[in-house]
């Protein structure tokens, strides 16, 4: 009787077993599921301000829903990068157009004896006054559409300020790489 019940426990448990390797054999990974659009992307520039030119780069970072955009400038002293910007919010796609809805704005300020940047970051969210004014400064929409291209490991965004009907003017189009 003992050994009966060892033999069917040992069966049921080779049949669940069996089971489970057939459904995470045939189940699809995560990453195949994911929207070609879903990912982080690094934009690498210069930027020049008052006759002085640094590295800059943009890190995009997409999801299904939010979006995290980070801008960074090397600082070539120490050859280290650092962070003055961060807008987080969400984000809908139809198509080739991805509507972002920006919700959160993080700046570093700038010592204005020491022209050192601060420590930390100071985050403002919509319901904060400089919310709307730090959008209008990053030039942003409280609501913005964008069309998008990827291709192989690069992402265009596009986006028609002047409203001409094209992307042909300086800034419209940024390409990012997937990293």
């Amino acid at each position: 009787m003992k050994k009966q019940k060892l033999n069917y426990l040992a069966s049921r448990l080779a049949l669940i077993t069996l089971a489970f390797t057939f459904i995470v054999s045939c189940s699809k990974d995560d990453s195949d599921n994911n929207p070609d659009y879903v990912g982080t992307w690094v934009a690498e520039y210069t930027e020049t301000q008052d006759d002085v030119t640094l590295d800059a780069k943009e890190v995009l970072t997409l999801t299904e829903n939010s979006f995290i955009d980070e801008g960074m400038i090397k600082y070539p002293v120490l050859n280290v990068w650092i962070k003055y910007f961060e807008i987080e919010g969400e984000l809908s796609v139809s198509g080739n157009k991805i509507n972002v809805f920006p919700n959160k704005i993080g700046i570093i300020s700038i010592d204005e004896e020491t022209g050192w940047l601060a420590e930390d970051m100071t985050y403002y969210n919509y319901e904060d006054g400089e919310f709307d004014v730090l959008l209008e400064e990053f030039e942003f929409e409280e609501s913005t559409e964008i069309e998008y291209r990827v291709d192989g490991n690069k992402l265009t965004m596009m986006q028609d300020y002047n409203m001409d009907g094209d992307f042909d003017d300086e800034d419209e189009q940024v390409v990012y790489t997937r990293q």
